[in-house]
């Protein structure tokens, strides 16, 4: 669904290949591209779409046998580039026991370099407990591979603390980080150059003490942008979401 400047929205539809047998599907929108990402069970694919028109610029064929294109590799937040098993990786997207306290959701995130090139990170993050406030879509700027889940999220019973306990331990490992990356030019090929991230993280907190003595928060995100920052904030009276450009504050 696209809105354009004079509010006119626009829907679009996207036919996805293997519908029935499809495990998980998320996407990102940036500079007119859209990014997929589709898991089925042995394999998966990182596709990009002109988004005004549909047309499929790239896809990239990833497997469990032979991982594709990739840059870096995270797991439990250490650098596994050069020594991760593709299976394992894989295998890593869905539940491992019965009473986990870890739910990969799937996700797929952009980021821009100094240069305008691309970096697409792809992996998981705990559905459970992961206090997101972009509910679906991991804006990157909103460091959602870092140790920012609620910890209290499991319940605990007289019983089953102990085998809770270890549960919340591997949630907790896991909430370090799980994603690859995939730096691409702006030919949607993949680069070997250096990467500088052109959007970095800022700093929820300092802002939510400036916006609650404004208006009452609620469901609400931010944005990073060039020249400043935009605030998203539900309007509960209204039912409405509205949207603000707030000046860049320095943490």
């Amino acid at each position: 669904m696209t809105i354009n400047s004079s509010g006119d929205i626009v829907n679009q539809i996207i036919t996805v290949r293997d519908k029935g047998k499809l495990k998980r599907l998320n996407s990102f929108i940036k500079d007119s591209l859209l990014f997929t990402f589709k898991m089925y069970k042995e394999d998966s694919f990182f596709d990009i779409y002109k988004l005004n028109s549909l047309e499929k610029l790239k896809t990239f064929r990833y497997t469990k046998s032979h991982f594709g294109p990739h840059h870096k590799v995270v797991m439990r937040g250490e650098d596994i580039t050069k020594s991760f098993v593709p299976k394992k990786f894989y295998k890593d997207f869905t539940p491992q026991a019965i009473g986990s306290m870890y739910l990969p959701a799937l996700t797929i995130s952009v980021n821009k370099t100094t240069s305008n090139d691309y970096v697409i990170r792809i992996g998981h993050l705990d559905k459970n407990s992961y206090d997101n406030k972009t509910t679906s879509n991991f804006w990157w700027n909103n460091d959602a591979y870092g140790l920012n889940h609620d910890l209290s999220s499991g319940s605990f019973s007289v019983n089953m603390a102990y085998t809770q306990m270890v549960f919340q331990a591997f949630a907790d490992a896991k909430n370090t980080g799980n994603y690859f990356e995939l730096n691409l030019n702006q030919s949607l090929d993949m680069t070997d150059t250096a990467v500088t991230y052109e959007y970095y993280d800022i700093d929820n907190d300092v802002y939510d003490d400036r916006m609650k003595y404004i208006m009452d928060l609620k469901k609400h995100f931010y944005i990073i942008q060039k020249d400043y920052v935009r605030f998203i904030n539900f309007d509960k009276s209204l039912k409405a979401y509205n949207i603000y450009n707030l000046t860049k504050l320095k943490n």
